[in-house]
């Protein structure tokens, strides 16, 4: 999975939205990340954390925030989240969600769907 967010960071803008705690964020902050001893930060281009934003998945704040702080447009943004009132939250909002199982390769998915936002 990570392999893949490369490969979509070679292309698109890639950000996470994540409710985890400061704890967490700390491991994944370091180089024990990966195997190959890379911090979370090299597979996305901007990390949201709540505890940072102050606003929490589901409500709508956080998901204004992040595309306020990045200069993302709704209409062009794709949400990917394991949670469905995450989802719901994210496409009320004008984000265009896709809900996925938590341990599902949601790569197939996710490329259809840029293929569709992208006209092609």
């Amino acid at each position: 999975r990570l392999h893949n967010l490369l490969k979509l960071k070679e292309e698109y803008r890639i950000c996470l939205l994540s409710n985890t705690n400061p704890f967490i964020m700390a491991f994944t902050r370091s180089d024990k990340f990966s195997d190959e001893h890379k911090p979370i930060s090299d597979y996305f281009d901007t990390l949201f954390c709540s505890y940072e934003m102050q606003a929490y998945k589901p409500e709508p704040d956080i998901f204004l925030k992040a595309l306020a702080a990045d200069g993302m447009k709704a209409e062009e943004t794709i949400f990917v989240d394991d949670s469905l009132k995450n989802i719901k939250a994210a496409e009320a909002l004008g984000i265009r969600g896709l809900h996925v199982a938590p341990d599902e390769d949601w790569m197939e998915k996710l490329m259809a769907l840029l293929h569709i936002c992208n006209g092609l």
